[in-house]
C-alpha cells in the first residue's frame, strides 16, 4: 500500500503543490490513516486545510478507497 500511495503523491499530487512553491512528503500509512509533511510555502499556507482534504484527501481516496483520511505530521 506504501508504494501505491507514493505513486499517487508523485503522479497526481507533488506537481500541483510544488507549483505553488510547496513540498509533500509521504511519511506512513497506518489503519487507513495517510500521514504527510507539507513544507516550504504550504508549510503556513491559510489554505493548508483546503489542500490537505479538498485536494490531497480528495485525490488519494479517489485513487485508493482503502484512505480514509490524511493527516500532517
Amino acid at each position: 500500500m506504501n508504494r501505491k500511495i507514493q505513486d499517487v503523491i508523485e503522479k497526481d499530487i507533488k506537481g500541483f503543490i510544488e507549483s505553488d512553491g510547496g513540498k509533500i512528503k509521504f511519511m506512513g500509512y497506518e489503519g487507513g490513516i495517510v500521514k504527510v509533511r507539507l513544507s516550504g510555502a504550504c508549510a503556513h499556507c491559510s489554505a493548508i486545510d483546503y489542500t490537505l482534504k479538498g485536494g490531497i484527501e480528495k485525490i488519494l481516496q479517489l485513487q485508493l478507497p482503502e484512505v480514509k483520511a490524511v493527516e500532517l505530521v
